[in-house]
């Protein structure tokens, strides 16, 4: 059994244990009346999303959704305009939910079972390969 570890949004009383539940309270903190503190949570949210967190996800509509928010989100959440971005961490965090979502997809493309007849299905016996690669 896998251990989930819960995130807190620091200066909210929200909790989340996966990507999902980072995207839902960026959501739930978008909703709230615009005021200096709900600015400054979602900055808090920003820095809250964990390359383990991203490192864990295994839903590509979510990682999709999560880009989405930092991306083109709500002002606060969503990166700085270009000429602004040094030093920000949403760079990070793109790169790595973009690097999470080709790992997944390539994850699809694998084919299972034994690696010596997945990758040459051609060649029955091992031993026929010198011959085959001529």
């Amino acid at each position: 059994m896998k251990t989930l570890f819960v995130h807190k949004t620091r200066g909210t009383n929200l909790t989340w244990w996966t990507l999902e539940g980072w995207v839902r309270a960026a959501n739930e903190l978008d909703a709230r009346r615009s005021c200096d503190a709900r600015n400054k949570a979602l900055e808090a949210h920003t820095l809250s999303l964990t390359r383990s967190v991203i490192n864990a996800a295994r839903n590509p509509l979510t990682i999709e959704q999560a880009l989405a928010l930092l991306k083109w989100g709500p002002p606060h959440l969503r990166r700085p305009q270009k000429g602004e971005r040094a030093g920000a961490p949403h760079t990070a965090l793109i790169e790595d939910l973009m690097n999470r979502k080709r790992m997944l997809s390539r994850e699809g493309d694998i084919p299972t079972g034994d690696n010596w007849r997945t990758m040459h299905p051609d060649i029955t016996d091992p031993t026929q390969a010198a011959v085959a690669r001529q």
